[in-house]
């Protein structure tokens, strides 16, 4: 089962950059995902790498 987190970086995967480019402010999102990734003990490795591959794209 996949958590709440690494569906929504596969979300954001998908149709970010139509969001982006639709003048949506991701920003929040981006911040709170990052943030969450440097939580070692809440999320487990696989999606902490996920957050860290799509916050830095």
């Amino acid at each position: 089962m996949s958590s709440p987190w690494s569906v929504c970086v596969k979300l954001l995967t998908t149709v970010g950059k139509d969001l982006e480019s639709k003048d949506q402010n991701l920003s929040d999102w981006f911040r709170k995902m990052k943030d969450l990734s440097q939580k070692r003990d809440i999320i487990s490795n696989k999606t902490r790498f996920m957050i860290q591959d799509v916050t830095d794209l």
